[in-house]
Formats: structure tokens, sequence, C-alpha cells
């Protein structure tokens, strides 16, 4: 009633239905991409001198840090930038190294000089 296969068509048949499996089949994202390894951070307290500067560490990726005074800001540790802005101040771009130990960073910004024209006007002297 039922023929037995031959040797070659059992093993044909089998590699066909791997290699359908092996096509159809999603692969997970886990198995594809490593886990991004976790930054180790700091907290460290950030002033300026006037308050009110925005905090950022210039990346990639770019992480707004907030708004100083700053308590307990979590900076990645190691070689790191930090731009400080405020409305009416010089950005400032300052070079930080970030290691296991809290810190505590006080900044002075430096005024923006707004341009200005000063109109003199005179005659001949006695007049």
């Amino acid at each position: 009633m039922f023929s037995r296969m031959p040797p070659f068509a059992t093993t044909c048949w089998t590699f066909a239905v791997a290699l359908a499996v092996l096509i159809l089949l999603p692969v997970a994202p886990t198995a594809v991409y490593a886990a991004a390894p976790k930054i180790k951070e700091t907290a460290c307290d950030i002033t300026t001198n006037p308050p009110g500067a925005k905090v950022v560490v210039v990346g990639p990726p770019e992480i707004v840090l907030g708004v100083t005074p700053l308590k307990k800001a979590a900076v990645p540790q190691g070689s790191v930038q930090l731009r400080f802005t405020l409305e009416g101040y010089e950005d400032l771009l300052q070079p930080l190294n970030v290691d296991k130990k809290s810190q505590n960073i006080t900044l002075n910004l430096v005024r923006k000089i707004k341009p200005g024209t000063i109109e003199l006007s005179g005659g001949p002297e006695g007049d």
C-alpha cells in the first residue's frame, strides 16, 4: 500500500523543511543586537553665577542635565564636555573629567557684549 521513500528523498525533504523554517521564522531583535552597555554616572552638584543656565552633556548622545543650580545631576563618567547656555551670556563649553567620586562644579558665566552706537554732535568751539 505505502511505498517506502528512498533515502535520498528523505534527506531532500528534511533539508527543505529546515530551510523553510529558517527563512520564515522572524529573528528576535535581542539575537541580532547586543544590549547597549550601561553608562556609569556620578552625582555632581552644578552651579553657575548667575543661576538659570541650561546644562547639556555634549554627545553623542546629547544629554540635557537641566537648569542650574543642579543637585546630584547624573553626569557620565569619563572625559565629557558640558555646554552651559543662558540668554544674555556667552555660551560656555567646559571639559570635565568625571570619576566615581562626587564633584561640585561652579562656573562664572560671562555677559554678552551688546553692540551699541554713540552719537556725538557739536560745532565749532564757543557755539
